[in-house]
C-alpha cells in the first residue's frame, strides 16, 4: 500500500483553522445560553428588564436555541461533516441578527455589542466556508 503523501506545515495549520474558527462562533452562541435561568440572567446579558412574563419564555428559549447551535459547530468542528450544514446554520443565526438590528430605527448599547460580536462571528463563518470549500476542492482531484 502507498505512503499518503505527507501535507505541508502550512496546509496543516490552513486545515487547524477552520475547526478553530467553528468552535469560536460556537463558543461566542454558548455564552447567552445562561439565559435560560430566567429574568435576571437575561437583564445581566442584555442590559434590559424583560418584565411581560411571555417575553421572558421567548426569551429564555431563545438561549435553548444558543445551545444547539454553539453545540453544533463545537461538534462541527471535530466531525468534519457537519461543518458544512453548521456553517449555514451559525450564518442564518448571525445573519438574520444583523439583519433584524439594520432594520430596526434603535438599538441600545448592548445590542449594538451583541451586533459588533455577531458581524466577527459572521466573518468567522464566511472564512470557515471558503477553507472547508477549498478542502473538499483539494480532496476531490
Amino acid at each position: 500500500m502507498p505512503a499518503r503523501p505527507r501535507s505541508s506545515p502550512v496546509r496543516r495549520l490552513v486545515g487547524l483553522l477552520s475547526p478553530l474558527l467553528l468552535v469560536t462562533v460556537g463558543v461566542v452562541h454558548l455564552l447567552p445560553v445562561t439565559g435560560m435561568s430566567g429574568p435576571e440572567a437575561l437583564r445581566r446579558l442584555y442590559g434590559t428588564n424583560l418584565t411581560d412574563p411571555d417575553v421572558v419564555v421567548l426569551m429564555r428559549h431563545r438561549a435553548a436555541l444558543f445551545l444547539c447551535v454553539g453545540g453544533l459547530l463545537i461538534g462541527a468542528a471535530r466531525w468534519s461533516e457537519w461543518r458544512f450544514p453548521a456553517i449555514l446554520i451559525g450564518v442564518v443565526s448571525v445573519g438574520s441578527f444583523l439583519v433584524i438590528v439594520g432594520q430596526s430605527d434603535e438599538v441600545g448599547p448592548e445590542l449594538s455589542r451583541i451586533a459588533a460580536v455577531d458581524r466577527a462571528a459572521l466573518g468567522a463563518l464566511l472564512t470557515a466556508a471558503v477553507i472547508e470549500s477549498g478542502h473538499r476542492a483539494g480532496r476531490a482531484t
